[in-house]
């Protein structure tokens, strides 16, 4: 005949069954700041790269106004030194 289980037995039993579900969530969370952290450094980035061709299309439109208005660096220095 089986014996039966006492009742600190049972809450015994059910603390474990809880410490292994925490366990696993903690693993859970673990991994999720993980892959934040990756989805963080790739959104830093892409930030970093929309930075750089905003740069690099405002010296384009600056380089084509210089030509446009025949003006060397020489003569933007000048200009700039001027105001200063």
């Amino acid at each position: 005949m089986a014996q039966r289980r006492t009742k600190i037995e049972v809450l015994n039993e059910k603390i474990s069954k809880v410490d292994s579900k925490i366990a696993a969530c903690t693993e859970k969370i673990a991994a999720l700041e993980d892959e934040k952290t990756a989805l963080a450094a790739q959104l830093d980035e892409i930030r970093k790269a929309e930075k750089k061709a905003k740069e690099a299309a405002e010296l384009k439109r600056l380089l084509k106004l210089m030509h446009k208005k025949d003006i060397s660096v020489e003569d933007l220095e000048a200009m700039i030194s001027k105001e200063a």
